[in-house]
């Protein structure tokens, strides 16, 4: 019974995928279609419309500024998480989950209403367009995914290696940067990347 039961699950998991996968998978082989027009399966196999994509200057433009804002929003991101993570964790909350929560409500507001909302912001302080309001949208948005990495990574730090280097003599800059940071580095990379992309793949509410 308890076999049966484990087959069916793996059935139901793998017609699962194939659904999820299936829209990518068609998308991945008619963009290499030969043909003018959508034909499945297609006509020919051909790169054209890559090379096409490449010589248009405005995406090469939109690709650059993304990138830019990215890398921008990322160290903000980072930054502004970490001090965030280690006040929730290190502090003295007695909620400590409410505290958290707090920071994770912009994932349950839908984009296109953060969005709007951060465009009608920008227009009232003069600051669209501009790079600014772009990349203050973007911190908005994946800042809740690199305070949860960070507050998971740091719930893992081994206390003895801080309380050691404070007994040495280090200060607090220097027990986070030579005790906690290496600790951290993996989930801070982990953080770093995911927020790179997040915030790459945010054409919806760019604001310029």
């Amino acid at each position: 019974m308890r076999r049966a039961g484990r087959w069916i699950a793996g059935i139901y998991l793998g017609a699962f995928l194939v659904f999820m996968l299936a829209p990518l998978f068609f998308i991945v082989v008619n963009s290499f279609n030969d043909a003018v027009y959508s034909v499945f399966p297609p006509d020919g196999v051909s790169p054209r419309w890559y090379y096409h994509l490449l010589e248009r200057e405005e995406f090469l433009f939109a690709l650059r500024n993304s990138a830019m804002i990215a890398v921008v929003v990322c160290g903000l991101a980072l930054t502004l998480g970490m001090g965030v993570a280690l006040a929730i964790v290190r502090g003295r909350w007695a909620r400590r989950e409410i505290v958290q929560s707090l920071f994770l409500t912009p994932l349950l507001v839908p984009r296109i209403v953060i969005g709007v909302a951060a465009l009608m912001m920008a227009i009232q302080v003069s600051l669209y367009p501009s790079f600014t309001s772009t990349i203050l949208a973007h911190t908005v948005l994946v800042l809740p995914y690199a305070v949860s990495i960070l507050v998971a990574s740091l719930l893992q730090v081994d206390r003895v290696q801080e309380e050691a280097a404070t007994d040495l003599g280090a200060n607090g800059w220097l027990t986070f940067r030579l005790a906690t940071l290496p600790q951290i580095f993996r989930g801070a990379l982990v953080a770093a990347i995911f927020t790179f992309i997040v915030s790459f793949d945010e054409f919806d509410i760019a604001l310029f």
